[in-house]
């Protein structure tokens, strides 16, 4: 291995292709020119800094070709032509020794068929791969596909993400097969199954074995996988257990507004979820406001403390207030109190609420409300000196200057 990776007579062997070779198939300018061109230029430049001792953290093949929003939408189809190709990066990546590399390797839009499949799936067992990404792949046929994804990750220790989008799986078998591979990897906690689960797949049983697994998941997205929960708990009680999961998307869907309340009311006892994406399913003003009141509930003070401070939902209008994720949980919840003693401070309020609302309490909640009132202030147009006038005008000042004099 160590004497063909430094051969100094290598050079790339697979010869070029044409433009003409893919018009005289029936394929336009663009497909020729714009994207094979672009996937033979990529798969070469790859191959030569392999060979080269280099190390490439992204190895994206894609095809490049655009429409008028910006997504790619064009799939590259196989041809035998191509094999001398796959085959010199096969080469490449095999004899690639470098124990410390992390690469990430994409194949986006462009056709994986059997030959390619069996090119590859030896050439990447045990590779130093941490992100392993498959889009759009017009898999001939789908079990193909699984198992190649299957043998991936069961072959590669460091792989820590996974992405599979839009190759159908309509199989629950095959859905099965997949899912249990990611569960069964010791690392593998990101994990994107995007517009896949069709056919016989029950999306919303791939998502609770998912998270009655027992395994500590950062990162899961589901998105236009056709779940419904027919009126199943099983994602607000996940939510509620606060397992380390920091970003879910369950967009375009068909969650309602009964799910929507669950879940708010799950998010109430989570402190771990930073990023949840509800949109695009069957969520109306109820269920949004639900959510809404979930992250920032302004019926009381308390209430506002209970609220959540850490998720940010996405997706949706839930009112005016969001969690920002760039601060902490202590920051966002200091300005939810704040915005609240303002807004009530506007209408005189402030001392009627805290009177009724801790009626019981200590005075040493005092010291706590008047500093929030200055520490969050600058986040609004009501100025701290105004807020705290009110308050100490009147609530418990009668009270705190006579323990003052009694002291």
């Amino acid at each position: 291995m160590q004497i063909l990776k430094n051969e100094a007579k290598w050079k790339y062997s697979a010869r070029d292709i044409p433009a003409s070779h893919w018009i005289d198939r029936g394929f336009d300018e663009d497909y020729a020119v714009v994207g094979m061109g672009k996937f033979l230029r990529d798969i070469k430049d790859v191959t030569c800094e392999l060979r080269s001792g280099a190390c490439r953290h992204d190895i994206l093949f894609s095809s490049g070709i655009m429409d008028e929003e910006e997504q790619e939408v064009t799939v590259l189809l196989h041809d035998d032509a191509l094999l001398p190709h796959w085959q010199e990066f096969a080469n490449a990546i095999q004899l690639y020794q470098d124990s410390e590399a992390s690469h990430r390797f994409f194949v986006y839009n462009v056709q994986l068929t059997s030959s390619v499949i069996d090119l590859l799936t030896p050439a990447l067992r045990d590779q130093p791969i941490g992100f392993f990404g498959v889009q759009n792949n017009e898999f001939v046929n789908a079990r193909d596909g699984v198992d190649f994804a299957v043998e991936f990750i069961q072959s590669n220790e460091k792989l820590k993400r996974l992405r599979w989008a839009n190759n159908p799986i309509d199989s629950m078998n095959d859905a099965t097969h997949l899912v249990e591979a990611i569960i069964g990897h010791p690392l593998l906690d990101w994990v994107r199954l995007e517009n896949c689960f069709g056919g016989n797949v029950n999306a919303h049983d791939i998502l609770c074995s998912l998270f009655t697994c027992n395994k500590h998941f950062s990162y899961i997205h589901l998105d236009s996988n056709n779940i419904r929960t027919e009126g199943g708990t099983e994602i607000p009680d996940f939510l509620a257990r606060n397992p380390p999961l920091e970003e879910l998307c369950l967009a375009s869907n068909h969650l309602d507004d009964n799910d929507a309340i669950l879940i708010a009311r799950a998010l109430k006892r989570n402190t771990n979820l930073q990023s949840l994406d509800l949109g695009q399913n069957e969520i109306t003003d109820i269920g949004g406001e639900a959510l809404g009141n979930a992250i920032f509930d302004a019926t009381s003070l308390n209430s506002v403390a209970d609220s959540n401070h850490t998720c940010c939902i996405v997706g949706m209008n839930i009112g005016i207030w969001e969690n920002c994720l760039e601060d902490s949980s202590e920051v966002n919840r200091g300005r939810k109190i704040y915005s609240l003693l303002s807004s009530r401070h506007l209408k005189g309020s402030n001392v009627q609420h805290l009177d009724a609302e801790f009626e019981d309490d200590d005075l040493n909640l005092v010291p706590h409300v008047l500093k929030c009132v200055n520490i969050y202030a600058e986040y609004y147009t009501v100025r701290p000196l105004s807020v705290m006038y009110e308050i100490l005008r009147s609530w418990k000042m009668p009270t705190l200057y006579e323990s003052n004099g009694a002291s």
